[in-house]
């Protein structure tokens, strides 16, 4: 038997919130080769979104926005908290979100 993995679909990650990316898995498809990026919020709401791979992306896409934010090393992306600031089509905004202490 072929080694199928099934995964559950997800919403995408909603406007406004912050989310912690809780894990980056490279997948192949009859589409393409993508990156499946999987959130948590602070109550436990689980989200997901594709970010397929192209040569050349701009940097409201998807990809183009967790590269510009995040860096093109996705496996560094794990753990990080992002605030999500537009998610529609060719308006994709994140901001990473910093977790450091204030007056420290």
């Amino acid at each position: 038997m072929v080694n199928v993995k099934i995964v559950e679909r997800k919403p995408e990650p909603p406007i406004g919130q912050t989310l912690t990316i809780k894990s980056v898995e490279t997948v192949k498809t009859a589409k393409g080769e993508g990156i499946r990026v999987a959130f948590e919020d602070s109550y436990g709401n689980e989200y997901a979104t594709m970010l397929w791979i192209k040569e050349q992306v701009g940097n409201k896409s998807k990809l183009g926005a967790f590269i510009s934010v995040l860096g093109t090393n996705e496996n560094e992306w794990v753990g990080k908290k992002i605030k999500v600031i537009a998610w529609t089509t060719a308006d994709r905004q994140i901001e990473l979100v910093d977790t450091a202490k204030k007056g420290k």
